[in-house]
Protein backbone atom coordinates (compact mmCIF):
# COMPACT_ATOMS: atom_id res chain seq x y z
CA UNK A 1 0.00 0.00 0.00
CA UNK A 2 1.11 3.52 -0.95
CA UNK A 3 0.44 6.63 0.30
CA UNK A 4 1.42 10.20 0.31
CA UNK A 5 3.27 12.15 2.43
CA UNK A 6 0.57 13.91 3.40
CA UNK A 7 -1.55 10.87 4.14
CA UNK A 8 1.29 9.54 6.74
CA UNK A 9 1.30 12.84 7.82
CA UNK A 10 -2.26 12.90 9.42
CA UNK A 11 -1.56 9.13 10.59
CA UNK A 12 1.28 10.08 12.62
CA UNK A 13 -1.06 13.26 13.58
CA UNK A 14 -3.91 10.67 14.77
CA UNK A 15 -1.80 8.55 16.99
CA UNK A 16 0.06 11.58 18.05
CA UNK A 17 -3.15 12.65 19.81
CA UNK A 18 -4.72 9.48 20.65
CA UNK A 19 -3.17 5.99 21.47
CA UNK A 20 -3.70 3.56 18.47
CA UNK A 21 -4.14 -0.13 18.14
CA UNK A 22 -0.61 -2.02 17.71
CA UNK A 23 -2.02 -2.67 13.80
CA UNK A 24 -1.85 0.93 13.11
CA UNK A 25 1.69 1.15 14.49
CA UNK A 26 3.08 -1.14 12.16
CA UNK A 27 1.33 0.25 9.63
CA UNK A 28 2.86 3.18 10.30
CA UNK A 29 6.47 1.77 10.33
CA UNK A 30 5.75 -0.30 6.74
CA UNK A 31 4.61 3.00 5.20
CA UNK A 32 7.85 5.11 6.62
CA UNK A 33 10.33 2.27 5.33
CA UNK A 34 8.79 2.20 2.02
CA UNK A 35 8.89 6.22 1.18
CA UNK A 36 11.79 7.77 -0.48
CA UNK A 37 14.29 9.38 1.19
CA UNK A 38 13.38 12.95 0.46
CA UNK A 39 9.69 12.35 1.65
CA UNK A 40 10.78 10.70 5.06
CA UNK A 41 13.09 13.98 5.68
CA UNK A 42 9.96 16.30 5.13
CA UNK A 43 7.79 13.84 7.37
CA UNK A 44 10.95 14.10 10.18
CA UNK A 45 10.63 17.70 10.36
CA UNK A 46 7.12 18.10 9.96
CA UNK A 47 5.92 15.77 12.71
CA UNK A 48 5.78 16.52 16.79
CA UNK A 49 7.99 12.88 17.07
CA UNK A 50 8.26 12.88 21.01
CA UNK A 51 4.40 13.29 21.13
CA UNK A 52 4.22 10.67 18.72
CA UNK A 53 6.25 8.66 21.58
CA UNK A 54 4.06 10.20 24.58
CA UNK A 55 0.52 8.45 23.24
CA UNK A 56 2.46 4.96 22.51
CA UNK A 57 2.35 2.39 26.15
CA UNK A 58 5.98 1.68 26.40
CA UNK A 59 5.81 -0.78 28.85
CA UNK A 60 4.09 -3.14 26.60
CA UNK A 61 6.95 -4.78 24.40
CA UNK A 62 5.37 -5.00 21.27
CA UNK A 63 4.56 -1.04 21.26
CA UNK A 64 8.12 -0.79 22.33
CA UNK A 65 9.40 -2.59 19.70
CA UNK A 66 7.22 -0.14 17.44
CA UNK A 67 8.71 2.68 18.55
CA UNK A 68 12.31 1.68 18.44
CA UNK A 69 11.66 1.28 14.81
CA UNK A 70 10.19 4.56 14.62
CA UNK A 71 13.02 6.21 16.40
CA UNK A 72 15.15 4.73 14.13
CA UNK A 73 13.64 5.37 10.62
CA UNK A 74 12.58 9.04 11.63
CA UNK A 75 15.58 9.73 13.43
CA UNK A 76 18.31 8.25 10.57
CA UNK A 77 16.24 11.43 8.53
CA UNK A 78 17.67 14.29 10.34
CA UNK A 79 20.93 14.68 11.62
CA UNK A 80 21.13 15.13 15.66
CA UNK A 81 22.00 18.70 15.50
CA UNK A 82 18.58 19.13 13.38
CA UNK A 83 16.61 17.10 15.75
CA UNK A 84 17.78 18.92 19.05
CA UNK A 85 17.25 21.85 17.20
CA UNK A 86 13.63 21.84 15.40
CA UNK A 87 12.64 19.40 18.48
CA UNK A 88 14.31 20.96 21.42
CA UNK A 89 10.89 21.37 23.11
CA UNK A 90 9.41 18.45 22.26
CA UNK A 91 12.70 17.09 23.72
CA UNK A 92 12.52 18.69 26.94
CA UNK A 93 8.67 17.59 26.80
CA UNK A 94 9.51 14.10 26.57
CA UNK A 95 12.35 14.77 29.65
CA UNK A 96 9.98 16.43 31.97
CA UNK A 97 7.66 13.44 31.26
CA UNK A 98 6.20 11.66 34.27
CA UNK A 99 6.87 8.15 32.26
CA UNK A 100 10.18 7.20 32.84
CA UNK A 101 9.74 4.34 30.55
CA UNK A 102 9.97 7.40 27.88
CA UNK A 103 12.11 9.73 29.61
CA UNK A 104 14.93 6.62 29.60
CA UNK A 105 13.49 5.55 25.83
CA UNK A 106 14.64 9.11 24.49
CA UNK A 107 17.46 9.71 27.11
CA UNK A 108 18.90 6.32 25.28
CA UNK A 109 18.09 7.33 21.37
CA UNK A 110 20.15 10.41 22.26
CA UNK A 111 23.60 9.02 23.48
CA UNK A 112 23.28 5.93 20.81
CA UNK A 113 23.31 9.32 18.38
CA UNK A 114 26.39 10.94 20.02
CA UNK A 115 28.72 9.18 17.56
CA UNK A 116 27.21 10.36 14.95
CA UNK A 117 27.72 13.56 14.94
CA UNK A 118 30.20 14.85 12.48
CA UNK A 119 31.53 17.84 14.47
CA UNK A 120 34.19 17.82 17.25
CA UNK A 121 32.11 20.72 19.19
CA UNK A 122 29.14 19.55 21.50
CA UNK A 123 25.75 20.55 20.05
CA UNK A 124 23.61 20.07 22.55
CA UNK A 125 21.48 22.66 23.66
CA UNK A 126 22.42 23.89 27.03
CA UNK A 127 18.65 23.50 28.05
CA UNK A 128 19.11 19.99 27.09
CA UNK A 129 21.74 19.21 29.30
CA UNK A 130 20.63 21.08 32.31
CA UNK A 131 17.66 18.74 32.14
CA UNK A 132 19.43 15.46 31.65
CA UNK A 133 22.02 16.16 34.61
CA UNK A 134 18.97 16.90 37.02
CA UNK A 135 17.92 13.61 35.40
CA UNK A 136 21.12 12.21 37.25
CA UNK A 137 19.55 12.61 40.81
CA UNK A 138 15.50 10.91 39.63
CA UNK A 139 14.23 8.48 41.61
CA UNK A 140 14.19 5.79 39.22
CA UNK A 141 17.16 4.47 39.28
CA UNK A 142 16.99 3.18 34.86
CA UNK A 143 16.25 7.02 34.30
CA UNK A 144 19.79 7.97 36.47
CA UNK A 145 21.77 5.30 34.51
CA UNK A 146 20.66 6.93 30.91
CA UNK A 147 21.21 10.23 32.08
CA UNK A 148 24.85 9.50 33.50
CA UNK A 149 25.57 7.35 30.08
CA UNK A 150 24.36 10.25 28.50
CA UNK A 151 26.09 12.88 29.70
CA UNK A 152 29.71 10.48 29.80
CA UNK A 153 28.87 9.81 25.87
CA UNK A 154 28.88 14.05 25.40
CA UNK A 155 32.39 14.02 27.66
CA UNK A 156 34.21 11.59 25.84
CA UNK A 157 32.46 12.22 22.49
CA UNK A 158 33.17 15.94 21.90
CA UNK A 159 36.48 17.72 22.15
CA UNK A 160 34.34 20.39 24.90
CA UNK A 161 32.61 18.46 25.91
CA UNK A 162 33.99 18.77 29.91
CA UNK A 163 33.99 22.25 29.37
CA UNK A 164 30.05 21.74 28.80
CA UNK A 165 29.45 19.78 31.65
CA UNK A 166 31.72 20.88 34.70
CA UNK A 167 31.53 24.35 34.32
CA UNK A 168 30.92 27.01 37.14
CA UNK A 169 27.01 27.47 36.43
CA UNK A 170 26.48 23.53 35.55
CA UNK A 171 28.05 23.09 39.14
CA UNK A 172 25.84 25.52 40.95
CA UNK A 173 22.79 23.97 38.92
CA UNK A 174 24.31 20.44 40.28
CA UNK A 175 24.64 21.59 44.28
CA UNK A 176 20.70 23.20 44.09
CA UNK A 177 19.32 19.86 42.44
CA UNK A 178 21.26 17.33 44.37
CA UNK A 179 20.12 17.27 47.76
CA UNK A 180 20.76 13.85 49.42
CA UNK A 181 23.94 11.84 49.66
CA UNK A 182 22.80 9.50 47.43
CA UNK A 183 21.96 12.06 44.17
CA UNK A 184 25.07 13.40 44.68
CA UNK A 185 26.73 10.02 44.99
CA UNK A 186 25.32 9.45 41.13
CA UNK A 187 26.94 12.69 40.27
CA UNK A 188 30.40 12.00 41.20
CA UNK A 189 29.93 8.78 40.36
CA UNK A 190 29.41 9.98 36.31
CA UNK A 191 32.18 12.20 37.07
CA UNK A 192 35.15 9.77 38.11
CA UNK A 193 33.36 7.70 35.07
CA UNK A 194 34.25 10.55 32.58
CA UNK A 195 37.68 11.79 34.46
CA UNK A 196 38.93 6.97 33.89
CA UNK A 197 38.31 7.49 30.35
CA UNK A 198 39.83 10.80 29.67
CA UNK A 199 42.85 11.18 32.36
CA UNK A 200 44.22 13.87 31.25
CA UNK A 201 41.01 15.77 32.13
CA UNK A 202 40.87 15.05 35.71
CA UNK A 203 42.63 18.43 36.90
CA UNK A 204 39.90 19.96 34.97
CA UNK A 205 37.10 17.72 36.31
CA UNK A 206 38.61 18.47 39.72
CA UNK A 207 39.28 21.87 39.66
CA UNK A 208 35.49 22.96 38.93
CA UNK A 209 34.30 21.53 42.72
CA UNK A 210 32.21 18.24 41.43
CA UNK A 211 34.51 16.15 43.50
CA UNK A 212 34.42 17.66 46.62
CA UNK A 213 32.15 15.17 48.03
CA UNK A 214 34.29 12.54 47.70
CA UNK A 215 36.94 13.31 50.75
CA UNK A 216 33.60 14.00 52.80
CA UNK A 217 32.15 10.70 52.16
CA UNK A 218 35.50 8.72 52.62
CA UNK A 219 35.28 10.31 55.92
CA UNK A 220 31.85 9.46 56.75
CA UNK A 221 30.98 7.64 59.52
CA UNK A 222 27.69 6.05 57.72
CA UNK A 223 29.49 2.68 56.65
CA UNK A 224 26.98 1.94 53.53
CA UNK A 225 28.28 6.10 52.28
CA UNK A 226 31.45 5.31 53.66
CA UNK A 227 32.14 1.83 51.03
CA UNK A 228 30.39 3.89 48.24
CA UNK A 229 32.66 6.08 47.80
CA UNK A 230 35.46 3.73 48.65
CA UNK A 231 34.29 2.00 45.41
CA UNK A 232 35.05 5.79 43.57
CA UNK A 233 37.95 6.03 45.21
CA UNK A 234 39.39 2.61 43.40
CA UNK A 235 38.73 4.65 40.24
CA UNK A 236 39.69 7.86 41.35
CA UNK A 237 43.72 6.42 42.60
CA UNK A 238 43.85 4.59 38.60
CA UNK A 239 44.31 8.05 37.42
CA UNK A 240 47.97 9.25 38.21
CA UNK A 241 46.44 12.76 38.87
CA UNK A 242 43.36 11.43 40.97
CA UNK A 243 46.22 9.16 43.07
CA UNK A 244 48.03 12.48 43.74
CA UNK A 245 44.95 14.51 44.75
CA UNK A 246 44.34 11.98 47.22
CA UNK A 247 47.28 11.92 48.96
CA UNK A 248 48.15 15.69 48.64
CA UNK A 249 44.98 15.90 50.51
CA UNK A 250 45.61 14.14 53.18
CA UNK A 251 43.16 11.29 52.55
CA UNK A 252 44.82 8.27 52.15
CA UNK A 253 46.80 9.09 55.34
CA UNK A 254 43.29 9.25 57.03
CA UNK A 255 41.37 5.90 55.18
CA UNK A 256 44.72 4.74 56.60
CA UNK A 257 43.74 5.33 60.06
CA UNK A 258 40.49 3.73 59.56
CA UNK A 259 41.76 0.99 58.26
CA UNK A 260 43.65 0.19 61.39
CA UNK A 261 40.42 1.02 63.40
CA UNK A 262 38.27 -1.43 61.14
CA UNK A 263 38.62 -4.73 63.28
CA UNK A 264 37.27 -2.41 66.37
CA UNK A 265 34.20 -1.44 64.40
CA UNK A 266 31.20 -3.53 65.34
CA UNK A 267 30.63 -3.98 61.26
CA UNK A 268 34.23 -4.77 60.72
CA UNK A 269 33.01 -7.93 58.60
CA UNK A 270 31.13 -5.20 56.20
CA UNK A 271 33.95 -2.29 55.70
CA UNK A 272 37.39 -3.98 55.88
CA UNK A 273 36.73 -5.95 52.99
CA UNK A 274 36.11 -2.96 50.83
CA UNK A 275 39.25 -1.02 52.65
CA UNK A 276 41.73 -4.03 51.52
CA UNK A 277 40.60 -3.61 48.21
CA UNK A 278 41.29 -0.35 47.69
CA UNK A 279 44.42 -0.41 49.28
CA UNK A 280 45.12 -2.86 47.23
CA UNK A 281 44.41 -0.55 44.24
CA UNK A 282 47.13 1.50 45.54
CA UNK A 283 49.32 -0.90 46.28
CA UNK A 284 49.44 -2.29 42.54
CA UNK A 285 50.37 1.08 41.63
CA UNK A 286 53.01 1.65 44.05
CA UNK A 287 53.84 -2.06 45.48
CA UNK A 288 57.25 -1.27 47.55
CA UNK A 289 55.60 1.85 49.12
CA UNK A 290 52.36 0.27 50.18
CA UNK A 291 53.88 -3.10 51.23
CA UNK A 292 57.10 -2.20 52.48
CA UNK A 293 57.88 -3.75 56.31
CA UNK A 294 60.44 -1.13 56.52
CA UNK A 295 57.74 2.02 57.01
CA UNK A 296 56.16 1.39 60.31
CA UNK A 297 53.31 4.13 58.92
CA UNK A 298 52.62 1.19 56.18
CA UNK A 299 53.56 -1.87 57.99
CA UNK A 300 50.85 -1.00 60.80
CA UNK A 301 48.54 -0.46 58.44
CA UNK A 302 47.70 -2.24 54.99
CA UNK A 303 49.94 -4.50 55.32
CA UNK A 304 49.95 -5.68 58.77
CA UNK A 305 45.52 -5.67 57.96
CA UNK A 306 46.90 -7.91 55.18
CA UNK A 307 48.52 -10.14 58.32
CA UNK A 308 45.95 -10.41 60.26
CA UNK A 309 43.14 -11.08 58.11
CA UNK A 310 45.05 -13.97 56.95
CA UNK A 311 44.10 -15.94 60.20
CA UNK A 312 40.76 -14.20 60.51
CA UNK A 313 37.95 -16.75 61.30
CA UNK A 314 35.44 -14.84 58.76
CA UNK A 315 36.22 -16.58 55.25
CA UNK A 316 34.89 -13.28 54.02
CA UNK A 317 37.91 -11.17 55.78
CA UNK A 318 40.21 -13.74 54.36
CA UNK A 319 38.85 -13.71 50.84
CA UNK A 320 38.93 -9.96 50.55
CA UNK A 321 42.57 -10.13 51.73
CA UNK A 322 43.78 -12.81 48.59
CA UNK A 323 41.46 -10.66 46.31
CA UNK A 324 43.76 -7.76 47.10
CA UNK A 325 46.99 -9.67 47.01
CA UNK A 326 45.98 -11.41 43.62
CA UNK A 327 45.03 -7.72 42.03
CA UNK A 328 48.40 -6.33 42.89
CA UNK A 329 50.50 -9.79 41.68
CA UNK A 330 48.52 -8.53 38.13
CA UNK A 331 51.94 -6.45 37.67
CA UNK A 332 55.52 -8.15 37.44
CA UNK A 333 56.62 -5.70 40.06
CA UNK A 334 53.69 -6.43 42.62
CA UNK A 335 55.03 -10.04 42.25
CA UNK A 336 58.54 -9.33 43.01
CA UNK A 337 57.72 -7.45 46.20
CA UNK A 338 55.02 -10.04 47.34
CA UNK A 339 57.45 -12.70 46.68
CA UNK A 340 59.33 -11.89 50.29
CA UNK A 341 56.10 -11.74 51.62
CA UNK A 342 54.26 -14.90 50.85
CA UNK A 343 57.31 -17.04 50.48
CA UNK A 344 58.04 -20.03 53.63
CA UNK A 345 59.30 -17.38 56.45
CA UNK A 346 57.12 -14.16 55.04
CA UNK A 347 55.02 -12.39 57.31
CA UNK A 348 52.05 -12.98 54.68
CA UNK A 349 52.92 -17.03 54.20
CA UNK A 350 49.75 -18.08 56.24
CA UNK A 351 46.90 -16.76 53.57
CA UNK A 352 48.66 -19.59 50.87
CA UNK A 353 47.92 -21.98 53.70
CA UNK A 354 44.54 -20.87 54.40
CA UNK A 355 44.40 -20.54 50.19
CA UNK A 356 44.97 -24.07 50.16
CA UNK A 357 42.64 -24.88 53.02
CA UNK A 358 40.06 -23.32 51.26
CA UNK A 359 40.61 -25.76 48.15
CA UNK A 360 40.27 -28.54 49.86
CA UNK A 361 37.36 -27.77 51.87
CA UNK A 362 34.75 -25.11 51.86
CA UNK A 363 31.56 -23.83 50.76
CA UNK A 364 30.52 -23.16 47.25
CA UNK A 365 30.99 -19.54 47.45
CA UNK A 366 33.88 -19.63 49.56
CA UNK A 367 35.60 -22.04 46.79
CA UNK A 368 34.48 -20.47 43.74
CA UNK A 369 36.37 -16.73 45.48
CA UNK A 370 39.29 -18.87 45.85
CA UNK A 371 40.13 -20.59 43.12
CA UNK A 372 39.40 -16.99 41.31
CA UNK A 373 41.83 -15.59 43.80
CA UNK A 374 44.51 -18.78 42.78
CA UNK A 375 44.05 -17.87 38.99
CA UNK A 376 45.20 -14.13 39.50
CA UNK A 377 48.60 -15.10 41.33
CA UNK A 378 49.35 -18.39 39.23
CA UNK A 379 48.17 -16.45 35.72
CA UNK A 380 51.08 -15.54 33.73
CA UNK A 381 51.07 -11.45 33.95
CA UNK A 382 52.96 -11.02 31.02
CA UNK A 383 54.94 -12.21 28.11
CA UNK A 384 58.30 -10.41 28.75
CA UNK A 385 61.16 -11.15 25.90
CA UNK A 386 63.60 -11.18 28.13
CA UNK A 387 64.34 -14.82 29.30
CA UNK A 388 65.23 -14.21 32.96
CA UNK A 389 62.49 -12.15 33.52
CA UNK A 390 59.88 -14.86 32.20
CA UNK A 391 62.09 -17.45 34.31
CA UNK A 392 61.55 -15.50 36.98
CA UNK A 393 57.92 -14.90 37.17
CA UNK A 394 57.42 -18.48 36.41
CA UNK A 395 59.54 -19.48 39.37
CA UNK A 396 57.64 -17.28 41.38
CA UNK A 397 54.36 -18.56 40.26
CA UNK A 398 55.42 -22.18 41.19
CA UNK A 399 56.22 -21.18 44.73
CA UNK A 400 53.02 -19.89 45.08
CA UNK A 401 51.17 -23.32 43.57
CA UNK A 402 53.29 -25.01 45.88
CA UNK A 403 52.55 -23.96 49.00
CA UNK A 404 48.90 -23.44 47.86
CA UNK A 405 49.20 -27.06 47.17
CA UNK A 406 49.92 -28.19 50.57
CA UNK A 407 45.92 -27.74 50.95
CA UNK A 408 46.41 -26.64 54.67
CA UNK A 409 49.70 -27.95 55.78
CA UNK A 410 52.80 -26.06 56.05
CA UNK A 411 56.18 -27.22 55.15
CA UNK A 412 58.84 -25.42 53.93
CA UNK A 413 60.00 -26.34 49.92
CA UNK A 414 62.82 -25.22 49.06
CA UNK A 415 63.51 -26.57 45.75
CA UNK A 416 61.99 -26.41 42.10
CA UNK A 417 61.49 -29.97 42.53
CA UNK A 418 59.64 -30.32 45.83
CA UNK A 419 57.17 -27.15 44.47
CA UNK A 420 56.38 -29.25 41.69
CA UNK A 421 55.29 -32.01 42.99
CA UNK A 422 52.91 -29.80 45.78
CA UNK A 423 51.75 -28.00 42.43
CA UNK A 424 50.79 -31.69 40.84
CA UNK A 425 48.98 -32.21 43.90
CA UNK A 426 46.82 -28.87 43.62
CA UNK A 427 46.63 -29.62 39.90
CA UNK A 428 45.01 -33.34 41.28
CA UNK A 429 42.36 -31.06 43.47
CA UNK A 430 41.90 -28.77 40.43
CA UNK A 431 40.70 -31.64 37.84
CA UNK A 432 38.49 -32.93 40.67
CA UNK A 433 36.63 -29.94 41.10
CA UNK A 434 36.57 -29.58 37.65
CA UNK A 435 34.32 -32.67 37.35
CA UNK A 436 31.83 -30.92 40.10
CA UNK A 437 28.30 -31.05 39.53
CA UNK A 438 27.75 -27.59 40.49
CA UNK A 439 28.60 -25.70 37.34
CA UNK A 440 30.32 -22.68 39.26
CA UNK A 441 32.66 -24.66 40.62
CA UNK A 442 33.77 -26.30 37.43
CA UNK A 443 33.96 -23.32 35.77
CA UNK A 444 35.90 -21.45 38.57
CA UNK A 445 38.50 -24.45 38.47
CA UNK A 446 38.91 -24.61 35.28
CA UNK A 447 39.71 -21.42 35.05
CA UNK A 448 42.55 -21.92 37.38
CA UNK A 449 43.16 -24.59 35.40
CA UNK A 450 43.81 -22.39 32.58
CA UNK A 451 45.81 -19.92 34.54
CA UNK A 452 48.42 -23.00 35.36
CA UNK A 453 48.82 -23.56 31.71
CA UNK A 454 49.76 -20.25 31.08
CA UNK A 455 53.11 -21.59 32.89
CA UNK A 456 55.42 -23.82 31.25
CA UNK A 457 55.60 -25.74 34.92
CA UNK A 458 51.95 -25.66 34.72
CA UNK A 459 51.82 -26.79 30.91
CA UNK A 460 54.25 -29.76 31.92
CA UNK A 461 51.88 -31.09 34.95
CA UNK A 462 48.95 -30.80 32.76
CA UNK A 463 50.14 -33.24 30.22
CA UNK A 464 51.91 -35.78 33.21
CA UNK A 465 48.58 -35.61 34.68
CA UNK A 466 47.12 -39.04 34.05
CA UNK A 467 43.81 -38.67 32.12
CA UNK A 468 43.93 -34.85 32.17
CA UNK A 469 44.01 -33.90 28.99
CA UNK A 470 42.25 -36.83 27.52
CA UNK A 471 39.25 -35.04 29.43
CA UNK A 472 40.15 -31.26 27.77
CA UNK A 473 40.48 -32.66 24.93
CA UNK A 474 36.79 -34.61 25.53
CA UNK A 475 34.35 -31.94 24.00
CA UNK A 476 31.46 -34.16 25.16
CA UNK A 477 31.84 -34.12 29.15
CA UNK A 478 30.51 -30.26 29.77
CA UNK A 479 27.51 -30.74 27.24
CA UNK A 480 24.11 -29.99 28.67
CA UNK A 481 25.49 -28.25 31.65
CA UNK A 482 24.07 -24.85 32.69
CA UNK A 483 27.61 -23.10 31.82
CA UNK A 484 29.07 -24.99 28.89
CA UNK A 485 29.28 -21.97 26.84
CA UNK A 486 31.78 -20.85 29.14
CA UNK A 487 33.33 -24.29 30.27
CA UNK A 488 33.98 -25.08 26.41
CA UNK A 489 35.18 -22.09 25.96
CA UNK A 490 37.78 -22.27 29.00
CA UNK A 491 38.95 -25.82 28.37
CA UNK A 492 39.58 -24.93 24.55
CA UNK A 493 41.70 -21.91 26.34
CA UNK A 494 43.73 -24.29 28.19
CA UNK A 495 44.46 -26.59 25.11
CA UNK A 496 45.61 -23.58 23.54
CA UNK A 497 47.79 -22.13 26.33
CA UNK A 498 49.53 -26.00 26.86
CA UNK A 499 50.59 -25.95 22.73
CA UNK A 500 52.07 -22.32 22.89
CA UNK A 501 53.12 -22.89 26.41
CA UNK A 502 55.33 -26.13 24.70
CA UNK A 503 56.59 -24.27 21.95
CA UNK A 504 57.59 -21.27 23.61
CA UNK A 505 59.34 -23.64 26.51
CA UNK A 506 62.15 -23.99 24.84
CA UNK A 507 63.69 -20.88 25.69
CA UNK A 508 64.33 -21.92 29.64
CA UNK A 509 67.33 -23.92 30.49
CA UNK A 510 65.25 -25.52 33.50
CA UNK A 511 64.22 -28.78 33.23
CA UNK A 512 61.59 -27.99 35.59
CA UNK A 513 60.11 -25.78 32.81
CA UNK A 514 60.31 -27.63 29.84
CA UNK A 515 57.62 -28.95 28.09
CA UNK A 516 58.13 -31.85 25.60
CA UNK A 517 55.54 -33.13 23.62
CA UNK A 518 55.85 -35.60 20.75
CA UNK A 519 55.11 -35.36 17.02
CA UNK A 520 51.70 -37.00 17.64
CA UNK A 521 50.48 -35.24 20.81
CA UNK A 522 51.14 -31.56 18.66
CA UNK A 523 49.11 -32.90 15.52
CA UNK A 524 46.63 -33.92 17.90
CA UNK A 525 46.87 -30.39 19.50
CA UNK A 526 46.84 -28.55 16.53
CA UNK A 527 44.04 -30.48 15.12
CA UNK A 528 41.63 -29.72 18.18
CA UNK A 529 43.07 -25.57 18.59
CA UNK A 530 41.96 -25.67 14.42
CA UNK A 531 38.48 -27.13 14.82
CA UNK A 532 37.53 -24.31 17.61
CA UNK A 533 35.72 -24.51 21.07
CA UNK A 534 32.59 -26.96 19.37
CA UNK A 535 34.92 -28.87 16.82
CA UNK A 536 33.58 -30.13 13.76
CA UNK A 537 29.72 -30.20 13.55
CA UNK A 538 28.76 -32.87 10.95
CA UNK A 539 25.63 -32.05 9.44
CA UNK A 540 22.41 -34.81 10.24
CA UNK A 541 19.69 -35.34 7.88
CA UNK A 542 16.35 -35.64 9.09
CA UNK A 543 13.07 -37.67 8.01
CA UNK A 544 9.83 -36.29 8.40
CA UNK A 545 7.10 -38.73 9.17
CA UNK A 546 3.56 -38.72 9.22
CA UNK A 547 1.21 -39.72 11.87
CA UNK A 548 -0.12 -42.55 11.70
Amino acid sequence: MECSSSEILTLIEKLSTQSGQISEYECLVALLSNIKDGDLKVIARSCDIMQLFSSMDLNDGRFMEAALKLANTLFSAVSIVELVNLHQSELLQALHSERTVLMEFVLTKLKDSVHQVKSDVCCFPEAILHKVICLVAHEDLKVSKAAASFLSAISTGFLDGVERLFNPSTVLLINSTCVTSEQMLRIVEMAVDVAVRIPNKFKQIEASGILKPVPKGLADEDSLTNLNFIQIAKDIVLIPDGYKWLADSGTLNKLLVRLKEANEVPFDHLLLPGYLMFFGCLARQNPQYWLSDCEPSTRNGFLSSLVDASTNLEPAITLAALESIGHIAGRPEGRRVLQKLLTYSGSLHPILIKLGQFVKNSSSTVCVRALDSLAKLTQQVTHPVNVADTTEQAKIALEWAGYVGQLGESTELSTLSSQSQSAAKLLKRLTILATNPYSDIRLAALKAVCALSTQPWGARLLLDQPGCMEYLLNRNTEVGLQETPQLMQTKYEIVSNVLSTSETSKRYELSEFLVLLRPEQVACLRLYVKEGVWGVQHAQSTVAMEPG
